[in-house]
């Protein structure tokens, strides 16, 4: 209603200044200019902040991170490089990271997510951080590499997804980023891109409201032409698989641009 009537601060600065000169000359007693002066002084105040622009920090958001190494093991041994800690640092988000080395979606036992354990800790976690936004998951890999059947891959996918829709949580499903070895069959049969399809089928069929699948081909990471986003180590014995400290720059910005494109953060 302000902004309506005053185009701008300096409109409003004469406004007050005119006001506060008629009323003491109509009036022409030093008593009437001290009150009138006091009156319209706080009126001008109130009216003057009321335009003038602020800014308000948002409110930090929590998100949980399930993961393997690629989310959990940093290049040079620095934690301070990992795609993680450069969005938090940047941003106003923290993160609740279970990503583990080894980890894979499917497995059952403790190197997977296939298992009640994973809902217990998505349920201690969401009870000490009732707040928390969503949760991402970057997962996959490492079933296509330790040959896990795709249905126990997709099993677990579903589990986390119904656990984060009853809770009203939104999830960004992180799709396998390339590797050097990805359309080699594994002992099953399958290359990587069998796993891609059916994380991509049940996160945008059966869990649309929810969840947003980040495609590879969003990032440098998710082809071949950014092999040098990889360990020196792996860019030099052809086994590309975890980035380097670039990469995680890379992967980084690949999250921000993903949650921002779903409206998340």
């Amino acid at each position: 209603m302000v902004l309506a009537l005053f185009r701008s601060r300096y409109e409003v600065d004469c406004l007050c200044f005119g006001w506060y000169r008629e009323s003491t000359e109509y009036l022409g007693l030093t008593i009437g200019r001290r009150i009138m002066k006091k009156v319209i002084m706080a009126f001008c105040l109130t009216l003057i902040l009321s335009i003038t622009p602020f800014t308000q920090a948002s409110a930090q958001q929590t998100w949980i991170v399930i993961g393997d190494s690629i989310m959990s093991k940093a290049a040079d041994g620095q934690a301070e490089n990992l795609a993680l800690h450069l969005i938090a640092a940047e941003r106003n988000i923290a993160f609740k990271n279970i990503a583990a080395p080894g980890n894979s979606l499917g497995a059952s036992n403790h190197t997977g997510y296939n298992n009640p354990s994973t809902l217990g800790a998505l349920g201690i976690i969401g009870g000490m951080y009732s707040a928390y936004n969503g949760i991402i998951i970057q997962a996959g890999t490492n079933d296509f590499g330790l040959s896990i059947p795709w249905e126990n891959t997709v099993n677990s996918l579903r589990n986390i997804l119904t656990h984060a829709r009853g809770m009203q949580k939104k999830v960004i499903v992180m799709e396998p980023i390339w590797r050097s070895n990805q359309h080699v069959p594994n002992a099953l049969g399958y290359n990587l891109d069998v796993y891609r399809f059916f994380m991509y089928l049940v996160c945008r069929e059966e869990y649309p409201d929810i969840c947003h699948y980040a495609r590879k081909e969003n990032s440098l990471l998710g082809t071949s032409a950014g092999y040098m986003l990889y360990q020196n180590s792996e860019v030099s014995s052809g086994t590309q698989l975890h980035p380097n400290v670039a990469g995680h720059r890379v992967m980084a910005d690949w999250i921000n641009a993903e949650a921002a494109t779903a409206g998340f953060f």
